[in-house]
């Protein structure tokens, strides 16, 4: 027979934890209040890993600057631009921080393709076609009110309803 710990211990100890986990935990489990857990999802940018993280934000709003050709915008993999943003917005940093808004402009200057859609790298420079996958990672980075995000978004929907297969079976590419 195995002894579970009770909800309120599992809640006190993911409450003593980083910032990214304690407003999730307010929000979902705890039950306070909006302003309670908004408070605590403030701190993801000062605190704990979010904190962290963002210290490491170059000037021009990039991670990984230097270790890449593209400048660090997608490359290398887990410490890019892209990649930091993914594991920001999961810790639930709010879109409209300042830091954040720096890299999603950088995102988008890098990777917008003549489509109207994004994509990063040396294929994207010789082809300069956008990329449904990647177009979608960073219209979810970059989550903010702005005509690029809405093109983005009506890009995005045309692109991917015109490779989906119709009644008969075929795909219109």
């Amino acid at each position: 027979m195995t002894v579970r710990p009770s909800n309120d211990r599992v809640i006190e100890w993911l409450v003593d934890g980083d910032p990214a986990i304690r407003w999730q935990v307010l929000r979902d489990l705890a039950g306070t209040t909006e302003l309670a857990f908004e408070r605590e999802r403030g701190k993801i940018s000062r605190q704990g890993w979010g904190g962290r993280l963002l210290a490491e934000q170059d000037p021009k709003g990039a991670w990984a600057a230097g270790k890449a050709p593209d400048s660090g915008v997608y490359t290398p993999k887990w410490t890019s631009t892209t990649y930091t943003m993914l594991s920001l917005r999961d810790f639930g940093l709010p879109p409209t921080t300042p830091p954040a808004q720096k890299a999603c402009k950088l995102l988008l200057e890098h990777g917008l393709q003549p489509d109207g859609g994004i994509n990063y790298g040396t294929w994207a420079k010789w082809t300069r076609r956008s990329e449904t996958c990647v177009t979608g990672m960073i219209l979810s980075l970059c989550r903010i009110s702005s005509t690029t995000t809405r093109d983005l978004t009506r890009w995005l929907v045309t692109s991917w309803s015109n490779r989906c297969p119709t009644a008969d079976g075929t795909v219109d590419a």
